[in-house]
């Protein structure tokens, strides 16, 4: 497959570079487009696209791989997605990754994720996709995350995975300490929760971390702050919402290509 990696945190992010230099070293064709600056929140948005709309485009190097065609899109990550797929960047992609975000995307806000965003706008071109979130840095580990969705990519060229996101939160932790990896359901609540105040002619958004006592512990946030990989199915089309269980897909290939120990894997 041809993979396309994007993200909402910018071409620059340290996300980024750890899952493009992980998919190049396992031997993947990877391609680039992601924003060329913060994104983040701007769920599935084009932007301010209207009909002849220039819009500012720029070749990209990557350090940690400079042999992977990138391009910098001054837009948000379903912009990048829809150009890439329609042919205007280099062949089209089989397949579409989002992240690696610094931050989780679970519950129903996870909606307004610039990287589920990106993520789904491939899914609703007819691609196959992935986003891939893990903590805040400095604690966020990329590096983990890049294992777990390397491992993963698999599933991506599977029969029926097509117009579909595989969701994936990763803790923050060593590879060998992962609990393990749970269908995650999502939340009512998830991991980050929003508070909105208005001040004359200001709104001020502000984001915290949900207390965990506040969440179902059997839902991808909860899952996620226990230790385990949250691994939740979206479907694109119609906006639907699809939660069956994907634990069965990723047992295999886990266990044997990421050394996750086979009986953490439920």
């Amino acid at each position: 497959m041809r993979i396309l990696v994007t993200n909402d945190d910018g071409i620059g992010a340290p996300g980024l570079a750890a899952l493009v230099g992980r998919l190049v070293a396992a031997g993947h064709d990877v391609a680039v487009a992601a924003p060329s600056s913060e994104r983040s929140g701007s769920g599935t948005s084009l932007g301010g696209v209207d009909n002849g709309t220039p819009i500012a485009v720029a070749d990209h190097v990557l350090p940690a791989a400079p042999s992977v065609p990138a391009v910098a899109i001054d837009g948000p990550p379903g912009l990048a997605v829809l150009a890439a797929c329609a042919g205007a960047l280099g062949e089209p992609p089989d397949a579409v990754i989002s992240g690696i975000n610094a931050g989780p995307n679970t519950g129903r806000s996870l909606l307004f994720s610039g990287t589920v965003g990106g993520a789904l706008a491939g899914a609703m071109l007819g691609r196959s996709a992935m986003a891939v979130s893990c903590g805040f840095l400095p604690e966020a580990r990329f590096d983990t995350a890049a294992e777990v969705a390397c491992a993963a990519v698999p599933l991506l060229a599977r029969p029926g995975m097509r117009g579909t996101v595989l969701n994936l939160n990763v803790p923050d932790v060593d590879l060998g300490q992962i609990k393990g990896i749970e269908n995650g359901p999502l939340g009512r609540r998830g991991r980050i929760g929003y508070s909105i105040e208005r001040t004359g002619s200001q709104l001020t958004v502000r984001s915290y971390l949900t207390d965990p006592a506040d969440l179902d512990h059997a839902s991808d946030a909860g899952l996620l702050h226990a230790g385990y990989v949250s691994a939740t199915l979206l479907r694109a089309a119609l906006g639907e919402l699809d939660t069956a269980p994907v634990t069965e897909l990723l047992r295999r290939v886990l266990s044997s290509e990421a050394s996750l120990p086979a009986a953490n894997v439920r």
